[in-house]
């Protein structure tokens, strides 16, 4: 799929984010992308009215790109202009030792297909990019009339109420220390509220077949700030919840028993030293909610001649006592208790008001795990690290290439799912040894083209003749279902 780039337009000097607005690509009928510096510019949506991309519901998540090295800080090259800079920060990857970018990325529901992206410092925290980011999705939409889908990182009040002040929507997850969440969980204690199920979801990987279940907690709530609180109860996330709680168990237990033989040795000589030991391995394990260690101190009582030499009759002893550790531990009944009866809920705040019902608000949240393909795509399937390049200018260069290969990714695994959609189509042969496949990914669309051959006879002074491997039928019908001409390979 040849792509070029349309003539630059101005970029604004304080951008380092950017929109979907125009790209031609003249192997797809003369489609559009632009892509523009900043918020501030007026869209193109060439490119939206070409593939028919709705903006009705847009996902934002970020993600941090990792680079190894130590990028000092230089002044910017372009004056007035100063690019996103490498730092240590939440790193994603579980590498703090290693300096960071942050990439938040948003993508709309239809077809999962990114239409903006900002780069960000690496120490720059979730909650600060929202407001931006929503302006900016704002004027690519021309409208605030679009639904904005993000993670617990958008549930502070200066974010819902720019965008609830600004006549934009939202759908996101309460935040677990908010005052809200100790009153579901202290409610529960006493009373449960009916449930009624509304989404079953197939989920391959559990190993017995059964879907997941999701329940509506019939219990209507408001934030304090008066937006609408909906809690849900999660059949996956009850498992999860009980091995958060049951593998933290597991594993301090064996580090107190582990800990027990090194008693009164090296650097476990006094009471406080094991002390510290011992909140060290909580804190390690994540279990100081549910066990509780019991340090027991006993005196061991010797005696010793006070002078040196073959004790007799007159020889005097002195007494010496010792301290003797010994170690425990029993199980937090109460707190497990109390935990357990929350297992599998979550809430989600919104100020999508009636008639839009709960189970219409959960499915335009569960696309949000889209967002985490795409992220897990850029990292895997398109290896955008390493990075060996050394100026912050150039990387952000770089970046927005990616960019650009995630959003030619999500544009073909689009069109191509619409036209097996369109055409009934179930599975088509993708795999290799023509195993079939329900819903092809670009990966493995570019992988069937990748063993086509261009051949040219030279001859003394010009191209004498050009030819092409021969398509299988299972490549021309997806170049068929791409709207791809034979052409471009020669056919």
């Amino acid at each position: 799929m040849a792509v070029r780039l349309a003539p630059p337009k101005a970029i604004p000097c304080n951008a380092n984010q950017y929109s979907l607005t125009h790209l031609h690509s003249p192997h797809l009928d003369g489609q559009f992308f632009e892509f523009r510096g900043g918020s501030k510019d007026t869209p193109d949506t060439t490119t939206l009215r070409h593939y028919r991309l709705s903006l009705d519901h847009l996902h934002n998540d970020s993600t941090t790109l990792t680079f190894s090295g130590q990028y000092a800080d230089t002044p910017p090259k372009v004056p007035g202009r100063r690019p996103a800079r490498l730092a240590h920060g939440h790193n994603k990857d579980h590498r703090p030792d290693l300096k960071q970018l942050v990439l938040s990325l948003s993508i709309t529901a239809d077809g999962h297909v990114p239409v903006h992206y900002s780069l960000l410092d690496g120490n720059t925290t979730d909650d600060t990019t929202h407001i931006e980011t929503w302006n900016a999705l704002r004027d690519l939409r021309t409208s605030p009339d679009f639904l904005y889908i993000a993670d617990s990182k958008l549930c502070t009040k200066e974010n819902l109420a720019h965008i609830a002040g600004n006549s934009g929507k939202f759908i996101t997850v309460l935040t677990r220390t908010r005052a809200e969440v100790k009153w579901f969980k202290d409610r529960l204690q006493q009373h449960c509220p009916s449930l009624h199920e509304v989404m079953r979801h197939e989920d391959s990987r559990n190993p017995d077949g059964t879907p997941d279940f999701y329940y509506y907690a019939d219990d209507l709530q408001h934030t304090v700030e008066g937006y609408r609180l909906l809690w849900f109860k999660s059949s996956q996330k009850w498992e999860l919840d009980q091995l958060k709680r049951r593998n933290p168990i597991s594993a301090a237990s064996a580090a107190i028993t582990a800990l027990l033989p090194r008693l009164g040795s090296k650097k476990l000589k006094t009471k406080v030293e094991i002390e510290a030991a011992i909140e060290s391995l909580l804190a390690t394990t994540g279990a100081r909610r549910w066990i509780k260690p019991v340090l027991l101190v006993s005196e061991r009582e010797t005696f010793k001649q006070s002078r040196p030499g073959r004790p007799g009759k007159n020889t005097t002893f002195e007494r010496q006592v010792e301290p003797v550790f010994s170690l425990s531990w029993a199980l937090e009944n109460d707190n497990i208790t109390y935990d357990a009866k929350s297992d599998g809920f979550f809430p989600l705040v919104t100020n999508l008001e009636e008639p839009i019902s709960p189970d219409e608000v959960l499915r335009h949240y569960k696309q949000q795990a889209f967002l985490e393909k795409r992220h897990e795509q850029l990292k895997t399937v398109l290896e955008i690290a390493p990075v060996f390049i050394k100026t912050p200018e150039r990387i952000e260069a770089f970046v927005f290439i990616y960019f650009v290969a995630l959003l030619l990714h999500s544009l073909v695994e689009r069109q191509l799912r619409e036209a097996m959609s369109a055409h009934e189509i179930k599975r088509l042969p993708v795999y290799p040894e023509a195993r079939e496949c329900e819903k092809p990914t670009a990966e493995k669309v570019l992988a069937l083209f990748e063993s086509l051959r261009r051949h040219r006879l030279l001859g003394p002074d010009a191209v004498m003749v050009t030819f092409f491997d021969p398509m299988s039928e299972v490549q021309r019908h997806v170049l068929s279902l791409l709207n791809v001409p034979l052409s471009a390979f020669g056919q």
